[in-house]
């Protein structure tokens, strides 16, 4: 009926909002029926991906992440989560996938704010996946898989943002994170 999703999706953030971990699970399968009935509500998506976070399940999120649909204004930013996911969990090859293909679209030094922190992402997923003895596949975003090339790509990007944030303190950060990850990128 018109409305229902829009009514599982209240639902489902009134549920999540409890914090209580069995009303989480009702709020996931909420997101996900709703995500289901219509793959372009990034809501549900970024819901579903939330509450799997919660419950301890970052790769699922991450996943659930590259369903949004590559023309939606806010790919860049869903990817970025889904790295930031596998950042601190496993690494993923089917997300690194997707990020790395709008990765690779968007050449350093012309990539917007929302593609320069996606970069930054994927690159540092990949040390720190590197970092635990996982495999990253053959390329990564176009960077070969070595700790050195990861770490110049993750500098270079995170240079990127710097240069198209208009926040001052935050250009700050972004320049300190560049310099703390320039070590690694002189191997």
């Amino acid at each position: 009926p018109p409305g229902a999703a829009a009514c599982a999706l209240g639902l489902a953030v009134a549920l999540a909002a409890t914090g209580d971990r069995d009303r989480l699970e009702e709020a996931a399968d909420l997101y996900q029926q709703v995500a289901v009935a219509d793959p372009s509500w990034v809501a549900a998506l970024a819901g579903l991906a939330t509450a799997l976070m919660g419950l301890g399940r970052p790769i699922e999120a991450a996943r659930v992440l590259t369903a949004v649909p590559p023309t939606h204004p806010l790919r860049a930013e869903a990817l970025t989560l889904a790295c930031h996911a596998m950042e601190h969990g496993a690494y993923d090859e089917m997300v690194a996938s997707a990020a790395g293909e709008r990765v690779r679209t968007a050449a350093s030094g012309s990539r917007n704010p929302a593609d320069a922190a996606l970069a930054a992402a994927l690159y540092t997923a990949a040390l720190a996946a590197l970092s635990r003895g996982e495999t990253v596949g053959a390329n990564v975003g176009g960077v070969a898989p070595s700790p050195a090339a990861l770490a110049r790509a993750a500098e270079v990007a995170l240079l990127d943002l710097a240069d198209a944030t208009p926040d001052g303190a935050e250009r700050h950060r972004l320049l300190e994170t560049a310099n703390r990850t320039r070590p690694w990128s002189l191997w």
